[in-house]
């Protein structure tokens, strides 16, 4: 809601008050709420770019019989499908 609104209705002073009061809290919150989602979003980019280093290294890995390449293999696709999720939202 438009501030400017709020202020040009027929209400006392402290009802206005309490109205704006309330539209900043909302906007705090949608603020947090976007906040957290870019935050989850970063730390889930620098995840991916730790385990695509990991994957798209030869030298360190030569077999997915391997478990720990297994176990990386089945982490990156877990992340990927979490960062879809994401960015899917974003659309």
């Amino acid at each position: 809601m438009n501030i400017s609104n709020i202020l040009e209705r027929n209400e006392n002073i402290n009802a206005k008050i309490g109205q704006i009061n309330f539209e900043i809290k909302q906007i705090k919150e949608t603020l947090k709420i976007e906040k957290c989602e870019f935050s989850d979003l970063k730390e889930l980019l620098v995840k991916t770019e730790f385990y695509k280093n990991i994957l798209f290294n030869p030298a360190s890995h030569n077999s997915e019989e391997i478990e720990i390449y297994r176990k990386e293999c089945i982490n990156s696709i877990k992340l990927l499908e979490k960062l879809n999720q994401v960015l899917s939202t974003l659309k």
